[in-house]
């Protein structure tokens, strides 16, 4: 860690302590129920916000992933996990920071950092770059239901190629994801036309029917990935949201039962991408 002194400012920083485009790190999150040290990890601002949660299961979701947030920042920034202090940038595209993308307020680190989560787990993506990640649940979903609001013309047909049941769900969660990761990595979310956002049609298609499955594979070891383990990229512009800029979309190696993607800018190199388990 190197420390500048700024006349009577202190600036920390914090060395990375992996060489890759993007560190992803997963955790699992027990429905309803935190532990006490993930609790002792929130500031004061964090409790209080835990505090007013009126559903017990989001309150609980909540310290559970902002906690694991934190340790995995600790893990690859070298710092104690209860020295790292979270915030938000201000939106891009109206200024508010009540709604901004995360950033690392302490230690001071060039790194970005984006955040997800869902039924059972939760996720976190750094990098030196402008970083998208999404995680969701696998569901029954009808897709008929939400096409009309989220997909292109070619992810439509992309999707509807799929046979009709889990083969489809899938396919329709892996576009959403793709979605919502570039929408997170240029620092909007998803309160915009969704379907003025095209992530083409490559990479939908499940490997097995199985790929909708249990959370069998959430087990304490699991190995990082490289580029090659993922599932194809493909090329995003966010210009037709007002966004002039190309993204990469790549599918994430997760356990069975959910579905993951990450975005970059293109220019990035690629890869390797490190993937694992926090903790592991």
């Amino acid at each position: 860690m190197t420390t500048r002194h700024t006349g009577t400012e202190q600036i920390t920083y914090a060395p990375f302590s992996e060489t890759s485009d993007a560190v992803v790190r997963w955790w699992p999150v027990p429905t309803g129920t935190y532990r006490g040290d993930d609790l002792a990890l929130l500031d004061d601002e964090e409790a209080d916000r835990a505090a007013a949660m009126r559903s017990a299961v989001a309150r609980a979701g909540f310290i559970t992933c902002r906690a694991a947030v934190k340790r995995a920042l600790s893990e690859v920034l070298g710092v104690p996990a209860d020295g790292v202090s979270l915030g938000r940038e201000a939106c891009p595209g109206c200024g508010n920071e009540d709604h901004g993308p995360p950033v690392v307020r302490f230690p001071a680190t060039a790194w970005r950092i984006s955040v997800a989560h869902t039924d059972g787990l939760g996720m976190v993506a750094l990098s030196p770059f402008r970083v998208g990640v999404d995680v969701e649940h696998v569901r029954p979903l009808d897709a008929d239901r939400f096409d009309s609001v989220v997909l292109t013309p070619v992810e439509r047909r992309a999707v509807y190629a799929r046979p009709e049941g889990a083969a489809r769900t899938l396919a329709f969660l892996r576009c959403w994801t793709r979605k919502e990761a570039v929408l997170k990595a240029v620092g909007i979310g998803i309160a915009t036309d969704l379907t003025a956002l095209d992530t083409g049609a490559g990479g939908l298609a499940p490997d097995t029917a199985q790929d909708i499955g249990t959370a069998r594979d959430l087990a304490p070891a699991q190995p990082a990935h490289t580029a090659q383990d993922f599932a194809p990229g493909q090329i995003v512009d966010t210009a037709p949201l007002g966004f002039p800029a190309l993204w990469r979309t790549v599918g994430l190696a997760v356990p069975d039962g959910w579905v993951a993607s990450l975005a970059l800018p293109a220019g990035a190199a690629g890869g390797p991408y490190s993937v694992r388990r926090l903790g592991a």
